[in-house]
């Protein structure tokens, strides 16, 4: 190291914002390992990722860690008539239901804020005893965020059909 370099204060600042940026990733990277080492996949997770969907597109996946657990998954696609024939899991039975009413959920809603419609089409089984309940969403401001305006806009003309999947276990 010559003496310029010795007395330069840039020279010296470099390596402490290397350490810190280092100091940074490393605390995000332990703050993310403790987020995925503290959710737990539930056994309705597991079976909702073993289901498919021909020809739509999944839009959202969450769980549900409430008195009754669920998992449920969002997708969107092109109109169909028989959704038994496109949803699909290993050890899965999926059946109709008969044709009913769209109904809007039963919430209180604050002023400005859209109820959701919905229309229970099918239910699916496996032999253990989980069960999934699928219902073609007619207003669903949920996912909204996560759609593009095409597919607002289809839902609403019924150009696009929205599906939601709930995947129950047990009590749920």
């Amino acid at each position: 190291m010559d003496a310029h370099t010795a007395d330069n204060p840039a020279s010296r600042r470099v390596p402490k914002a290397a350490i810190w940026a280092v100091g940074v990733v490393a605390v995000l990277c332990g703050i993310w390992g403790i987020k995925v080492w503290f959710t737990p996949e539930t056994e309705e997770s597991t079976y909702l990722d073993r289901v498919t969907v021909a020809h739509f597109e999944k839009i959202a996946q969450e769980g549900s860690m409430s008195a009754l657990p669920s998992a449920r998954a969002f997708y969107v696609g092109p109109p169909v008539d028989d959704v038994s024939q496109i949803i699909s899991a290993p050890g899965l039975s999926v059946a109709l239901l008969p044709p009913s009413s769209p109904s809007p959920s039963q919430v209180d809603l604050l002023p400005g804020q859209r109820n959701y419609v919905s229309v229970p089409i099918a239910t699916g089984r496996w032999s253990n005893g989980c069960a999934l309940s699928i219902s073609r969403e007619i207003d669903t401001p949920y996912y909204e965020d996560k759609m593009t305006m095409a597919q607002i806009a289809g839902i609403k003309d019924g150009s696009v059909y929205a599906l939601l999947i709930v995947a129950t276990c047990g009590k749920g």
